[in-house]
């Protein structure tokens, strides 16, 4: 646990406290995944089983190996989860300033679906409620040639 706080605490100007995680993985529903890496924790995700789909409530790498895909790999661990589950979606919610992270999920196949105003108590942020569908008619490439 104590490795998780750590890189709770480096990657987050609010971060969880050790109650917080311990109250999270004692809610039923709620899972800790960790990611490690040469027998070291180097990340973590949690999330919240529902009756169609998981929440993703939080994912930290540990800063020295970020941009190393091991938070895409987490999402895609996710993911085949999901659809091992036969799950519909995959949700999260993020703060309106934290554009490395909207791109992050981007990338990894979420959209934005809408914004919910003054969501984050600490600062009266607004969050951006993005989601993963795993059937999904909307799922646009670009930058393929069009076959004229």
């Amino acid at each position: 646990m104590q490795r998780i706080i750590e890189i709770e605490s480096d990657s987050f100007e609010e971060p969880w406290k050790e109650d917080d995680f311990l109250y999270f993985r004692n809610r039923t529903n709620s899972m800790i995944d960790i990611a490690d890496y040469h027998k070291g924790v180097v990340g973590y995700i949690c999330y919240e089983l529902h009756e169609d789909g998981i929440s993703l409530v939080n994912i930290a790498i540990n800063r020295n190996l970020r941009r190393r895909s091991i938070g895409s790999q987490m999402i895609q661990f996710l993911i085949r989860f999901l659809k091992s589950k036969k799950l519909k979606y995959i949700d999260l919610k993020i703060r309106e300033t934290n554009l490395k992270a909207q791109l992050f999920f981007s990338k990894c196949g979420f959209r934005g679906v809408r914004v919910l105003r003054n969501y984050f108590e600490d600062t009266g942020e607004d969050a951006f409620l993005m989601e993963y569908l795993r059937f999904s008619s909307n799922r646009i490439s670009f930058g393929q040639d069009v076959p004229w």
